[in-house]
């Protein structure tokens, strides 16, 4: 099982990879080196909580269309 650390070899290769797809696609206005990819600074806290609020207003959403299509029914 993967411990879901990354080495610096890890990321330079990454880096290197990202670069080369760089130059094959960029335009002649494109900056030379590659933009870095956006990172997320939110804690895992942070996360988990974001995600956990998403999950319950999709069942909220959900819920909510199943009364409302039931109330519908007997109208």
């Amino acid at each position: 099982m993967s411990s879901g650390f990354v080495s610096s070899s890890e990321l330079e290769e990454e880096k290197k990879k990202r670069q080369e797809e760089w130059e094959r696609v960029r335009k002649p206005d494109d900056p030379a080196v590659a933009p870095e990819p956006e990172v997320c600074h939110k804690s895992l806290f942070e996360q988990l909580r974001d995600n956990k609020e998403a999950k319950q207003a999709e069942i909220d959403e959900a819920k909510k269309f199943s009364e409302y299509r039931h109330c519908n029914i007997f109208a």
